[in-house]
């Protein structure tokens, strides 16, 4: 029987750097470099968007009758590149989505695999300039975030090729 196992994935961190940490007018920028131990198993399930926005939907009363003020403005990028090592191949990913609740709010999930070069490659955006909402948007919001989480806890999976691949 073929080992499945769902990745704590352990590693050690080989490069990190913040970027405009006292420059208000710039975006703070964190790149790192983790090199992760890979598990022998056949399939490896992971979550693709591993930076999770939001664990729980902050909205989960039935309805609500005052005004929602969240607390900032939010625009928040997040990068993967995760080169495969060899003898492994990208076999399920979920499929890009662009989540809107309104014209100006919006989650953008975007995934690509390279063959050629074996590399998952995983890019979200939460633009949320707006902050204040009304009432009657309560419905709509609970809506969009159940949807962010949905897709942020959506999973992939990674494989071994066989030995003929």
């Amino acid at each position: 029987m073929k080992k499945v196992k769902e990745i704590p994935f352990k590693g050690e961190l080989l490069e990190y750097k913040v970027q405009n940490l006292h420059d208000v007018d710039e975006a703070l920028k964190l790149s790192y470099r983790i090199r992760i131990e890979w598990p022998e198993y056949d399939k490896l399930f992971f979550t693709p968007a591993m930076y999770q926005y939001f664990s729980d939907n902050p909205f989960k009363a039935p309805r609500r009758f005052n005004p929602i003020e969240m607390p900032n403005a939010l625009d928040v990028n997040y990068m993967l590149m995760l080169k495969l090592p060899e003898g492994y191949y990208l076999e399920e990913i979920p499929e890009s989505k662009h989540i809107k609740l309104d014209d100006k709010n919006s989650y953008k999930y975007l995934a690509e695999y390279r063959k050629e070069t074996n590399t998952v490659m995983v890019t979200t955006r939460l633009q949320m300039p707006v902050t204040f909402f009304t009432a009657n948007n309560y419905h709509a919001i609970q809506n969009y975030f159940d949807k962010i989480i949905e897709l942020q806890g959506s999973k992939g999976v990674i494989s071994k090729a066989a030995n003929n691949e």
